[in-house]
């Protein structure tokens, strides 16, 4: 970099082999000039995991002895993507406008579980429709005569698919069940702050914010055994709507302490 900044970047990697492999990128770049900063990271992980279980016991049911045996084994595999960009912009000596975008991603989710035993087997397998996805981005302005605001969105969307099958070998009984998963939620915050010295030990803040959200959860289950359970599907919408003022103070008693008192009134 000169003296007026440039840029910086960053490298890194990691790999662990297991059962599977597992590895981990990772790159990180900064630009910096006298009145403007941008900085972005990005990762991207790759998981592949593979656990078992053995169980055996002895209950004594209806005086006599009953062994149970039960052996599970669960393969788990996914990739997650992060990235993350920052800017900040000096518009003048003491007022800036920042910038901040998140945004993560879960693409090829695949869960299975394999269990044999005494009981009977069942297996059970889990998996993600479209990615998994989480956006967040944030917006502010500080000013040099103590006006703070700015808004926030945040959304986050998933869609599973989870199919289980089971067969009890003792009752004779059996279920093969396919649930449909879905959550999409949306928020909206906007936000004011004023502060105001009124001496070198007394300051005066105030403010509103108000916050818009909507969740919106539903399921679907579909039973491919006629004389299983049927479940009644869901469908659940969320809509909330808050607004907040505030008035507080705050006194300097020395240099390390300080009082500070607050109303806030929210609806």
């Amino acid at each position: 970099t000169g003296k007026d900044g440039g840029w910086q970047g960053q490298i890194n990697a990691d790999y662990a082999q297991r059962h599977y492999a597992n590895y981990t990128l990772g790159a990180a770049l900064v630009r910096t000039a006298p009145r403007w900063m941008l900085r972005l990271n990005a990762s991207s992980e790759a998981s592949h995991t593979r656990s078992g279980l053995d169980i055996d016991a002895d209950h004594f049911y209806h005086n006599r002895h009953q062994a149970v045996t039960q052996q599970d084994r669960s393969t788990h595999r996914a990739q997650t993507h992060l990235i993350r960009m920052e800017t900040d912009l000096q518009l003048s000596k003491q007022s800036r406008l920042g910038l901040v975008y998140t945004t993560r991603l879960v693409t090829g989710r695949r869960s299975e579980r394999i269990a044999a035993g005494s009981l009977g087997p069942s297996r059970s397998y889990t998996s993600n429709e479209r990615p998994t996805q989480l956006h967040n981005a944030l917006l502010d302005l500080s000013t040099g005569f103590g006006l703070h605001l700015g808004a926030e969105y945040t959304r986050y969307e998933e869609r599973l698919q989870q199919h289980f099958a089971y067969e009890n070998t003792l009752s004779h009984t059996s279920i093969d069940l396919t649930t449909r998963n879905a959550q999409k939620i949306d928020r909206l915050r906007v936000f004011v702050d004023q502060s105001h010295p009124l001496s070198k030990a007394l300051k005066v803040n105030y403010g509103a914010e108000y916050l818009y959200a909507t969740d919106h959860s539903a399921q679907r289950y579909t039973s491919d055994n006629a004389a299983g359970p049927y479940l009644p599907d869901i469908d659940n919408r969320l809509t909330e709507r808050t607004a907040r003022l505030y008035l507080g103070t705050e006194f300097a008693l020395t240099s390390h302490f300080s009082l500070s008192a607050s109303l806030t009134g929210e609806d």
